[in-house]
């Protein structure tokens, strides 16, 4: 279908998502009971913030001794990105086979590896990206205190740490945590953080031969740039090509370092001015790709001005209504289309081509991604085989495709919206409630409807009861 029309046909919520992709099973590993309440004497004698101490919590938290295991990962969890490091020097050959083009290892030792390394670094798949997550916003402002950092603060339905986490935090976890670059940037220049929405829709397709198809549905992520103070300073939403990634990192890090010394009011207005400037830069940017005029904007508004500038990141004098307006649809309550339809085709697939150029896969996450899905089902759908160089190659070029069409819409919609909600009067500063306003009137997925849109009460499906359960095994009466 022709990207012009497969933007058309979808609903504005899910324009920032790629197409779902499969999912390999989570490997199996028993769990880890929490740590004894008292450590033994040897235990008690081993320092966390040692390097030699950490080397030796490493090869305990590998241990097929439970206890031993659990008590040694907390330990290397509240070491923080050190704890998470000597893990990999300590079982660096056994990393290299959980990444093998062949899948990950599934032997015992492989599998506790594993475990360990994504329970110190609260990331599924963390052998790929070498990140450490905060999952508490104020241990993350207490460490970008201390070293002066931004947050850089991981919006998802799911937790990061699961195999079924949503779409586009699985797409992170294959094209932008592993990633080089990427992976350099968040490790030296933020401190990392992660929440979850709510948790993330699954659907199962049971086709009653013993074969059934498992994917995620709905939702979106994005990943807001805090101050240590925890107030918002951007925000990235959706899923983006490492480069342009790193872009919008960049930017949103060089206003934080140009405010944190300001007093208040001064940070605000030259936030307020950034978001500003960067919004009508979107705008004017979209405005050319199709060929029509635009206006110039207001110099930036101050605090006690009464009403936002619309046309800070509106292009309200396009003619033929080539860009909707949506900071004025949210100013108004309405809900917001993040990117109309071009209504020069030509154009819009030009742009997709302009990313397409800067969102292949670097070699690491190339290499992730093979090994994610080392195995392929076989035509009768009976029996898996080993996916061939060619069929990967096909899905790689897919991947990277959406990817390319994911960083236009989110840049030139989404971010383009949020620019402009962050240049309004006042200011939107607070994490909670701007997240809120993020996932009701952006992502259209509000706190409010606990069925994400998917359930239609208008609607008659001939099931009884119309498929519904509720909480604890009961059904909708």
């Amino acid at each position: 279908m022709p990207v012009h029309r497969a933007v058309r046909s979808v609903a504005p919520f899910l324009l920032a998502l790629p197409l779902l992709a499969g999912c390999a099973t989570p490997l199996a590993a028993a769990p880890l009971t929490a740590a004894p309440p008292a450590e033994t004497a040897s235990r008690q004698n081993i320092d966390s913030t040692d390097p030699t101490s950490r080397g030796a919590l490493a090869r305990e938290a590998v241990s097929e001794d439970r206890e031993s295991a659990a008590a040694a990962i907390a330990r290397l969890r509240a070491a923080g990105q050190p704890g998470l490091d000597s893990l990999f020097r300590a079982h660096a050959e056994v990393i290299t086979r959980l990444g093998s083009p062949e899948g990950p290892a599934a032997d015992p030792e492989a599998l506790r590896v594993r475990e360990a390394l994504e329970k110190v670094a609260r990331q599924r798949d963390a052998h790929a990206s070498r990140l450490y997550w905060h999952t508490d916003l104020a241990s993350a402002r207490a460490a970008a205190r201390a070293s002066g950092k931004p947050i850089l603060s991981l919006r998802l339905l799911g937790n990061l740490d699961e195999e079924l986490s949503c779409a586009n935090s699985r797409f992170f976890r294959t094209a932008l945590y592993p990633n080089t670059e990427v992976g350099a940037a968040l490790r030296s220049r933020f401190v990392l953080h992660w929440k979850s929405e709510r948790p993330a829709p699954l659907v199962t397709v049971d086709f009653g031969d013993g074969r059934k198809l498992t994917r995620t549905v709905t939702g979106n992520s994005i990943h807001y740039v805090l101050d240590p103070e925890g107030r918002v300073v951007d925000a990235v939403p959706g899923m983006y090509g490492a480069k342009a990634f790193l872009r919008a990192l960049d930017a949103a890090e060089s206003a934080y370092r140009n405010t944190r010394e300001a007093d208040d009011e001064t940070r605000r207005e030259a936030l307020r001015s950034y978001h500003a400037e960067r919004a009508f830069s979107l705008a004017s940017g979209w405005a050319a790709l199709l060929g029509v005029p635009i206006e110039a904007p207001l110099s930036p508004v101050k605090s006690d001005d009464s009403a936002p500038p619309a046309n800070l990141a509106v292009m309200t004098a396009v003619p033929k209504a080539a860009v909707e307006a949506p900071i004025v649809q949210a100013v108004q309550a309405t809900p917001v289309i993040p990117l109309p339809d071009p209504s020069n085709a030509e154009a819009w697939t030009a742009l997709i081509d302009s990313f397409e150029q800067e969102v292949r896969l670097d070699a690491a996450s190339r290499a992730f991604m093979r090994s994610k899905i080392a195995a392929d089902i076989d035509l009768d759908g009976k029996a898996m085989k080993p996916l061939d160089d060619a069929s990967f190659e096909k899905k790689l070029r897919a991947f990277e495709r959406a990817i390319a069409e994911d960083t236009a819409r989110n840049e030139y919609g989404m971010h383009r919206v949020l620019h402009g909600w962050m240049a309004m009067t006042p200011p939107p500063e607070e994490l909670e409630a701007f997240n809120e306003r993020v996932y009701a009137s952006l992502f259209l997925t509000p706190r409010s409807d606990p069925w994400l849109g998917l359930l239609v009460k208008e609607a008659y499906s001939g099931i009884e009861r119309e498929g519904v359960r509720l909480g604890g095994g009961g059904r909708a009466r």
